[in-house]
């Protein structure tokens, strides 16, 4: 199976992707944002049933699954919890956040999915600089041995954050998509390339989960480039 990692701007809860991720709070209740979003979209009820009774809540950097209910075309939910930024050191809250993506990837490994809509998680009202948290999503999407198709569903502004974190670290083996979206002029075929490395241990998900340093150049939205299948591999 070929992975393909996709950036596109949109909605998660209306992708129709087999498997979706909502951005959690450790009670697993309800919120806003994504998370409210998504819980509108499955049926509050349902979901804050199904989780009353099959968990109490989740610990910072994991993630659990629950059916998608209501959601148009997809099938699972997997909520992942991220760090509150504030809360931790930079290096613990990288951590975290390494271990939530790294949680849900594993989760779509055991469900067998054949794709899953990813978000920007802690990005918002828990304050994680977005520069970082595109950092660490692109690092754990290219090493997880997850085969699958990966999208990303971030807002216009965060486009160019996460073009640039993963055309930082292209290598010719994974190919990156970036999507047109309905209200912005980037072009929608456009290829880049991700590489997956070798992971080189007995069982896919034993990897290390080493944080990342946390970035501090700003992002200028004025140097956003799309890397086509012609372009050299970056390393």
């Amino acid at each position: 199976m070929k992975k393909t990692i996709r950036l596109t701007v949109g909605n998660v809860e209306t992708s129709g992707a087999e498997a979706i991720v909502n951005a959690a709070n450790r009670h697993l209740k309800t919120g806003r944002g994504v998370c409210g979003a998504i819980y509108a979209a499955a049926g509050v009820t349902e979901l804050e049933t199904y989780v009353a009774d099959h968990f109490e809540g989740c610990r910072t950097g994991r993630a659990v699954v629950t059916p998608a209910f209501g959601i148009s075309g997809s099938k699972y939910v997997l909520h992942a919890v991220g760090p509150i930024y504030s809360e931790y050191t930079p290096l613990e809250a990288a951590r975290l956040l390494r271990k939530a993506y790294h949680s849900i990837f594993e989760l779509c490994y055991s469900l067998g999915v054949k794709n899953v809509g990813v978000v920007a998680i802690s990005s918002g009202i828990y304050g994680y600089p977005v520069e970082d948290v595109a950092n660490i999503a692109a690092d754990e999407a290219m090493r997880t041995p997850y085969k699958g198709d990966i999208t990303f569903y971030v807002w216009q502004d965060n486009l160019a954050v996460f073009e640039k974190a993963f055309a930082s670290i292209l290598t010719p083996a994974v190919p990156v998509i970036i999507d047109k979206c309905a209200v912005c002029d980037l072009p929608a075929d456009h290829i880049d390339h991700i590489g997956l490395p070798g992971m080189g241990i007995d069982h896919p998900f034993k990897s290390s989960l080493q944080p990342v340093a946390p970035v501090s150049d700003p992002v200028d939205a004025s140097t956003r480039k799309v890397f086509t299948m012609d372009d050299p591999a970056v390393v």
